[in-house]
């Protein structure tokens, strides 16, 4: 491998472990808390007042008091895709500082190219550049972030993206 080779691959490993993959690990948190915060107060969603029960289904009601019995088979479903999401996050930010740390490995026993292959390393992607943070991805156990908005007649409690 040349020397100019060798550059560009190790270019491309910290592209991919500084950039890409935190990238990525922005939008599988993102998804996360967006899955945690379909959770928030849920059960008013899965329980129809008594007069929607009679009013528009001609066949009368389709459950006795209390939440749908499809609320635990969607929470369980919902907990488990909020998991996995959050749980593949989690790995891709730390997918990407290994690699990161692999290049910066590699740079340092490198003395010959190190100062090449820095400066190769840091240099502006446009568009494509590192995030600056990834949120904290959400389980389902997790508190909710809220803020209160101003409505009229009042103020609501809400989830924060």
């Amino acid at each position: 491998m040349t020397d100019k080779q060798l550059v560009v691959t190790l270019e491309d490993l910290w592209k991919a472990g500084a950039v890409q993959l935190p990238n990525m690990a922005v939008l599988y948190s993102q998804a996360s808390r967006d899955a945690h915060n379909s959770s928030w107060r849920e059960k008013g969603g899965f329980t129809r007042p008594e007069r929607v029960r009679h009013e528009l289904l001609p066949f009368g009601k389709v459950w006795r008091d209390g939440p749908s019995p499809m609320m635990e088979p969607f929470i369980q479903l919902r907990d488990l895709l909020q998991k996995a999401i959050a749980t593949t996050a989690d790995q891709l930010a730390a997918a990407g500082e290994a690699l990161v740390a692999i290049g910066e490995a590699y740079t340092d026993q490198d003395a010959a190219n190190e100062l090449e292959i820095r400066r190769a390393g840091r240099e502006e992607y446009g568009l494509d550049m590192p995030p600056e943070s990834i949120p904290q991805p959400r389980m389902p156990d997790d508190p909710y972030e809220v803020q209160v908005i101003e409505v009229p007649g009042g103020e609501v409690e809400v989830p924060v993206r």
